[in-house]
């Protein structure tokens, strides 16, 4: 947990997640290697902490990870309700997914991907029943939901979906959904219907309802934009939600944020494409106080001066920064997609799971750049689809850049 002391003296998968992809998209490649290295040999002890916590077969990936093994870990309970969020598993399968594509070996992904995202599957399958809507809904207790004021033993919980929803969807992808669960899942849709509000967003939970409007401490309906991409574009409800985002957050209109609040609608506001509102939000870091003055360190909430660095949320910060840029959210490559900046801008070697290497310049939406192949690949930028073998370089202009 970077500089955070005897605050969190355990690391939170959640939290690790949102400085994963900073580690992929600047080549640092065994670091993250060694996280999913390590997780994965604790496998046995993963699912045996979550048949003794939760009673089913799976993983769960606990709130906190213990440096060691799982032996006693949390025996007899773990010490809070928060340690009970069921959604954590999602972020440790889209780590391991993703860390694969960048090792791009096969035996080393068997090894150590394979078992994790299996598990994490296996759980969300477990806690998923189909309900007379012909939709499939989560339960289980004990639990709760990333929104920590959103209330405990809740049906439905919206992030969990999300998580649950990545996790078959990789499962299906990687062939180990070897009954057809999971894709039977998929093709009926897990429950987020039930939870749409008249204006078109998803409520945090089924118990919640109108209760979260204006009174959430995170904003967990922007999750596809910011931490899993399930989604081939931006949904409706997403592209809604992110628009309503100062809204449905608790004082976040002061402008006063909570935890890495502010870092979330940071980087959806990259990945949905908002120049503009992602500016308010950047403007906003100093007004709430969520900076020092230097801006040396990101506070854990806005004007918490004594707290510890919070290396989290400056995880989700730089992907920001990085992914106005140069995104591969969606599959596709996005060059200059959310550029506030005044003037050129340019990006060295940020490495994309497509298989390239981005270096350049941009100014507004025109850009100028290098790609350079880190694997075979084919990709699309814009209208065209690239082709590339492994060391190739090509070189990318649009819009007469100068």
């Amino acid at each position: 947990m970077g500089y955070s002391g005897n605050w969190w003296p355990f690391y939170y998968p959640q939290d690790v997640s949102y400085v994963h992809p900073v580690l992929l998209a600047t080549g640092n490649l065994d670091i993250a290697k060694s996280w999913i290295e390590f997780w994965s040999e604790r496998v046995d002890g993963l699912r045996k902490y979550t048949k003794r916590l939760y009673g089913v077969d799976g993983i769960l990936a606990p709130w906190v990870f213990p440096y060691g093994d799982f032996e006693g870990y949390h025996d007899p309970t773990p010490p809070n309700k928060f340690y009970y969020e069921i959604h954590n598993s999602g972020y440790f399968a889209r780590m391991a997914c993703e860390t694969a594509i960048f090792v791009n070996d096969e035996a080393w992904t068997r090894k150590y991907v394979l078992p994790l995202l299996f598990g994490v599957a296996e759980f969300y399958g477990n806690i998923c029943t189909k309900g007379e809507d012909g939709h499939w809904h989560l339960f289980v207790t004990p639990s709760m939901g990333q929104d920590e004021r959103g209330g405990e033993n809740q049906r439905d919980y919206l992030c969990a979906m999300y998580s649950a929803l990545y996790c078959f969807q990789k499962a299906v992808e990687f062939g180990i959904d070897t009954n057809g669960k999971y894709g039977a899942i998929l093709k009926d849709g897990l429950a987020f219907e039930s939870l749409k509000s008249p204006q078109g967003f998803y409520y945090s939970c089924a118990g919640r309802g109108e209760a979260d409007f204006g009174s959430q401490k995170h904003p967990v309906q922007l999750n596809e934009l910011a931490f899993l991409p399930v989604n081939e574009k931006p949904s409706e409800s997403a592209s809604i939600v992110y628009k309503m985002r100062y809204d449905i957050t608790r004082d976040a209109k002061r402008p006063y944020f909570y935890g890495w609040t502010l870092g979330e609608f940071l980087l959806a506001g990259s990945r949905i494409g908002d120049a503009e509102q992602w500016q308010v939000d950047w403007n906003n870091m100093e007004k709430s106080k969520y900076v020092d003055p230097e801006w040396i360190q990101i506070y854990e909430t806005s004007g918490n001066l004594t707290t510890p660095f919070y290396n989290i949320t400056n995880g989700l910060v730089t992907q920001s920064l990085f992914n106005n840029l140069v995104t591969d959210w969606y599959g596709t490559l996005e060059i200059a997609k959310c550029n506030p900046w005044k003037g050129r801008v340019a990006v060295r070697d940020i490495y994309s799971k497509l298989g390239v290497i981005v270096s350049g310049e941009m100014e507004g939406e025109k850009y100028d750049v290098t790609l350079t192949a880190w694997k075979d690949t084919a990709f699309r930028l814009d209208d065209e689809v690239i082709e590339m073998k492994k060391g190739d370089v090509v070189r990318r202009k649009n819009r007469s850049y100068p």
